[in-house]
């Protein structure tokens, strides 16, 4: 490291304001950072479908950035990114990359593998969500299990009280657009005429669907509002696409932090996470009648809800908070050429 205070280069695709941890370091890992956005940023970037031209300016700019003055790290969020710097920067002498937030939602075609599977040579460590990742990630992109971490998604609650309730009745709620069965739960919904669903979602989550009327849609919904209608609601549901999908996290955290029992699909990329009758009710994968089962037992056992609600935060807060993502950076700044334990 330079001195006592290491010097870091945070890229993310967020505005320049976002500064990650940083407002919650003390000492030196506080004190030298860059921060790089991979937002889009104008007409032409944006008119793009791909390459993603912000992740690419992005790159090219860390590059630029250590030309000017050389960085101890380089932190990127989510594996696209990752490999786009990466791309642009190589391996560099006295610079770590550390790719946080490596989790796919989709998985790469062969073309797009083996230029990640060359890019991410230059990477020294990856933070994955789940354990499941390591080995998925490791055999496809070729990378030793010894360079991953798994590091719970770790946040603080995403909001500290909600709005007021705007739908006076009883309901459920599913939230997120990653890797979700937003089909399988349009059958659930319509095989229970008088029991009123909320979906917030992305617009692609619905392309193709048709939804019955007893379905309330939110495309795109300003983040307090759609944590408040997880708040109000009954139970939150998680449907995933299959047994071995590892996304949810967000929306699975988030609704424990807020002591919400959960209805989730019973996948390998989410039991680090969820205990069945626990900390949620988990259903197999793509059957829309076990979560109707599901949302019956929940409607009818309020205890139940209560007691899974309660377990959940008491997770979140123990295993899910802030301080184990900054430990976490601690540890991997400070054990140079090791992995934190």
């Amino acid at each position: 490291m330079t001195g006592n205070a290491p010097s870091i280069i945070n890229n993310a695709e967020a505005d320049l304001a976002w500064q990650w941890i940083r407002p919650r370091l003390s000492g030196p890992e506080a004190d030298d950072w860059r921060f790089v956005s991979a937002r889009k940023r104008n007409a032409f970037e944006r008119r793009m479908p791909f390459p993603h031209m912000g992740r690419v300016r992005a790159g090219i700019e860390v590059r630029r950035t250590l030309g000017t003055r050389p960085a101890d790290f380089i932190i990127t969020h989510g594996p696209h990114l990752a490999f786009y710097t990466a791309s642009a920067t190589g391996k560099r002498d006295g610079t770590r990359h550390c790719a946080i937030s490596f989790n796919f939602t989709d998985l790469p075609g062969p073309v797009l593998r083996r230029l990640m599977i060359r890019a991410f040579r230059g990477i020294e460590r990856f933070a994955v969500y789940s354990k499941m990742e390591v080995g998925l990630y490791s055999r496809l992109f070729e990378i030793p299990e010894e360079r991953f971490d798994f590091v719970r998604w770790s946040v603080a609650p995403p909001i500290e009280r909600p709005g007021p309730r705007v739908i006076a009745e009883p309901y459920f709620v599913a939230l997120g657009g990653e890797a979700r069965d937003y089909a399988t739960l349009a059958e659930t919904a319509r095989s229970m005429p008088s029991t009123r669903f909320v979906f917030v979602v992305r617009p692609h989550n619905l392309a193709k669907l048709s939804l019955p009327d007893n379905v309330t849609v939110h495309v795109n919904l300003p983040f307090n509002e759609a944590w408040s209608l997880v708040c109000h609601a009954e139970a939150s549901l998680v449907p995933l696409r299959t047994a071995s999908t590892p996304n949810g996290h967000v929306t699975i955290v988030g609704a424990m932090h807020l002591g919400k029992a959960q209805i989730v699909t019973r996948s390998s990329g989410v039991t680090d996470y969820v205990e069945h009758e626990k900390t949620a009710l988990l259903v197999p994968p793509r059957d829309s009648r076990a979560f109707r089962l599901a949302i019956e037992r929940l409607r009818d056992e309020p205890a139940f809800v209560e007691r899974l609600g309660t377990n959940a935060r008491a997770f979140a807060l123990a295993n899910c908070n802030e301080q184990v993502m900054i430990d976490y950076f601690y540890r991997l700044i400070r054990n140079k050429n090791k992995a934190p334990d």
